[in-house]
């Protein structure tokens, strides 16, 4: 961590100590206790792990507070890199996850990361990564010139060309600061924006998090698929049903599990969409309804796509933008009608 945003952590750390209760009714001698209370933080964490390492369950969960917050602390004030400080975050959650030493934690990772020199790292030509450190930049550029790569040869042939304009990805460092800068919800992990004009793509851009433990496995891939389709469908955008589908097909294989068992609960509520509806959504359904329908939407275009293929089930929504879904499903897949397809998918889905 750099020394230049020492002022401002120390500032934010040393009115901890005042916020904690004391810790008069701890099991055992109290020195630790009254060293964390006078703030010498790093004769506190000593203290508390010598005790720790005696006997791992004579802490109380308020001591072990104290110590996470302690580790923090010092974690904050050593000029370390972030690689370090997150292992530091990391024990004083295993110590004490409790809200006040979460907040913490994410407010001295923020600031940890903030020190390190913002990095802008370039893939061959595609893609350019802004807002984190070299090593993980240089880590994301290479997954998404890959990601892209496969993508766009599972739906329709070799990427070609190198994009113009590149795609901008802008990683935040925690959930806090994604929310604040992208106007998203906390919840999300990432999202895609595409700008197009009479068939041309003006810009790409993926906003990504860097807490975000599939980061690399399953929202970069998810969120690239939106990009490419740009791509695929210039003038018409897909439905929104497969372009949800296709997204989350991108995805690692335990994601893809937990989708398929999170659609068999929704079925057995009765909170799937029906195939006719799905075909012809312009919009994303109410929240309360979106599980069903990105269950739904997931469990269909893997079906389809296993009948005859992905670059099949691409040619299939352009038949569906010429012709209609129904004429489509007759033309590509000899299905009589949405309620037919219903009737097969589910047939074959919840087995």
């Amino acid at each position: 961590m750099s020394r230049l945003v020492l002022p401002a952590v120390a500032a934010l750390l040393l009115a901890l100590p005042l916020a904690l209760p004391l810790y008069a009714e701890s099991p055992v001698e109290a020195e630790g206790d009254a060293l964390f209370r006078a703030g010498n933080h790093r004769e506190a964490a000593a203290w508390y792990a010598g005790v720790h390492s005696a006997d791992a369950m004579i802490l109380s969960a308020k001591q072990r507070e104290a110590w996470a917050f302690s580790r923090l602390k010092l974690a904050a004030e050593a000029p370390t890199d972030t690689a370090v400080c997150e292992r530091e975050v990391a024990a004083a959650l295993a110590l004490s996850p409790s809200a006040d030493v979460r907040k913490l934690g994410d407010a001295v990772l923020a600031l940890a990361r903030r020190a390190e020199p913002v990095s802008v790292a370039e893939s061959a030509g595609n893609f350019t990564v802004t807002g984190t450190a070299p090593e993980l930049a240089e880590k994301v550029a290479a997954a998404a010139e890959k990601h892209r790569n496969a993508i766009f040869e599972r739906w329709s042939g070799p990427a070609g060309g190198a994009w113009t304009p590149k795609c901008e990805i802008a990683i935040h460092a925690t959930a806090t600061d994604y929310a604040r800068e992208t106007k998203q919800t906390a919840e999300r992990t990432g999202h895609a924006t595409v700008k197009l004009a009479e068939g041309k793509v003006l810009e790409r851009r993926l906003d990504l998090r860097a807490d975000d433990e599939s980061l690399l496995t399953d929202t970069l891939p998810r969120e690239l698929t939106h990009i490419i389709l740009a791509d695929l469908f210039p003038f018409t955008p897909p439905p929104k049903w497969a372009e949800e589908g296709m997204a989350v097909l991108a995805a690692s294989p335990d994601e893809l599990g937990r989708y398929a068992r999170t659609m068999a609960k929704c079925a057995r509520d009765g909170k799937l969409f029906t195939v006719a509806a799905l075909l012809e959504m312009k919009e994303f359904p109410a929240a309360e309804k979106i599980t069903g329908f990105c269950c739904g939407s997931v469990s269909l275009t893997e079906y389809l796509v296993k009948l005859k293929g992905e670059k099949h089930f691409t040619t299939f929504l352009r038949d569906c933008q010429r012709y209609g879904s129904a004429s489509a499903l007759k033309r590509q897949y000899g299905v009589e009608s949405p309620k037919a397809l219903q009737d097969a998918w589910l047939k074959t889905s919840l087995k």
